[in-house]
């Protein structure tokens, strides 16, 4: 299992070298344009398979970093302790919205 970076690069390094190798043989074994488009194919197919392993391997890092991050690092929403008779309709909407939790105001009005 590649784990870093560092092991991707020696990997992407030696399927180009053996891609190369294989195109210089397509060159010997079709002559003129068809061997040099096979050349570029070779090439071709290592650019999109190591930009596959780097994406990989970022995608596993964020991953793991995701499952390391304790809870008490999670982002707080404030509390807003304010009674109910100090608010009227405007306030109870924008601290609602602001909060995402139900206001109550005048007993059993509620505003989401």
């Amino acid at each position: 299992m590649i784990k870093t970076r560092w092991e991707a690069y020696l990997i992407i390094y030696a399927l180009a070298l053996g891609a190369m190798t294989r195109g210089a043989h397509y060159t010997e074994i079709y002559p003129g344009w068809p061997g040099y488009v096979l050349m570029a194919a070779t090439a071709g197919a290592v650019f999109i398979g190591g930009a596959k392993i780097l994406d990989a391997i970022r995608y596993e890092h964020e991953a793991r970093q995701a499952k390391v991050t304790p809870a008490a690092e999670a982002p707080v929403e404030p509390q807003v302790d304010v009674p109910a008779d100090a608010l009227d309709e405007s306030d109870a909407y924008l601290l609602a919205r602001q909060s995402s939790r139900t206001v109550h105001v005048g007993g059993s009005d509620q505003i989401h």
